[in-house]
């Protein structure tokens, strides 16, 4: 979401996608406070969690020189079942301009049809 948008604009999103979980970084918190604090009110549960650092993604590269000294590093946990292609995988935003910014759900067919059409 656009750190531009407002902490009621956030928590009008939230709820039409049914989402429970935020992944933020330290310069929105207080945005993200009011979020937690309106959803709070409402019985809204929501997890937040800090988005990692990028050297805790990216242990083996370091101020953009790749050590070949491999860390380990445990792979994402794979989903016990697989995710249909029509189920929404991420979600856009309008720009709000004229009220509420309004989600735009992208599934995986939509995300693999724009790679599949960025190799022309």
């Amino acid at each position: 979401m656009s750190p531009r948008n407002s902490a009621a604009a956030i928590v009008n999103m939230l709820e039409k996608t049914s989402c429970h979980r935020l992944i933020t970084q330290p310069s929105l918190s207080a945005v993200i406070s009011e979020v937690k604090a309106t959803l709070a009110e409402k019985g809204y549960a929501l997890q937040v969690d800090a988005l990692p650092d990028f050297q805790d993604v990216f242990p083996t590269i370091r101020r953009g020189v790749m050590y070949h000294d491999a860390v380990h590093v445990d792979p994402y946990p794979e989903r016990k079942e697989p995710l249909g292609t029509d189920v929404p995988v991420t979600y856009l935003h309008s720009s709000g301009s004229t009220g509420f910014p309004k989600p735009i759900p992208q599934t995986q067919n939509t995300l693999l049809s724009w790679c599949h059409n960025g190799k022309l």
